[in-house]
């Protein structure tokens, strides 16, 4: 018994007219061509690129004890959020300068709100007992940021060399910070742990 021999006839058509078949391959490719170079193309297209500057201020210190002490120490933690694209660091005398980029998918408000949870010790502060006490905001702000510093002592010759001092005055653990003494202009003196917490977490309170 003879086999059968099935033909595809669109095939055998193409076989034998393959000039025919190449003219029409080159005349789909140039119009394909032609139709992309005609497209609308915004040569500056609008795109949003989520960018948090990070800048710490802590007078006295050198630019090396800026990156080892505050520069260093946000890069980790900066590590660990998710959507972060790069960040880039510069340590100068006095100030840390931290610029991190998100990928395009990230909003812009809740890029800013991870940075925050990453990087700020929170002080959470019962509005009453604040009130209460005659303290304002500026009063905790103030108080904090004199006790937190680290003062250059000047340089001293030794041994043909002239080394320069400092007092470290930074705060070891968050704890330390609700024993700070807060006075106001109307003289009221309170320690800050008797009116707020001090935390060191990587989510904002959200809830009472």
């Amino acid at each position: 018994m003879l086999d059968k021999i099935k033909e595809f006839k669109p095939s055998s058509w193409a076989i034998d007219n393959k000039i025919t078949i190449y003219l029409i391959t080159i005349f789909i490719t140039l119009a394909g061509i032609m139709a992309y170079n005609s497209l609308p193309k915004e040569q500056f297209p609008d795109i949003t690129v989520p960018t948090i500057f990070i800048s710490t201020v802590n007078g006295g210190n050198s630019p090396t004890n800026i990156e080892n002490t505050i520069t260093k120490q946000i890069e980790k933690r900066l590590k660990a959020v998710s959507g972060v694209k790069k960040f880039t660091s510069t340590s100068m005398q006095d100030v840390s300068v931290i610029v991190v980029e998100f990928r395009t998918t990230e909003e812009v408000a809740v890029a800013k709100q991870k940075v925050k949870d990453a990087v700020e010790i929170q002080v959470n502060i019962d509005a009453y007992k604040l009130q209460a006490a005659g303290l304002t905001l500026n009063d905790i702000s103030r108080a904090i940021a004199s006790e937190n510093l680290t003062m250059s002592g000047g340089n001293i010759s030794m041994n043909g060399m002239k080394p320069t001092l400092s007092f470290k005055g930074e705060y070891k653990d968050p704890k330390e910070i609700e024993d700070i003494i807060v006075s106001s202009q109307t003289g009221a003196k309170l320690f800050v742990r008797d009116f707020a917490e001090v935390v060191d977490g990587f989510k904002e309170q959200e809830s009472y």
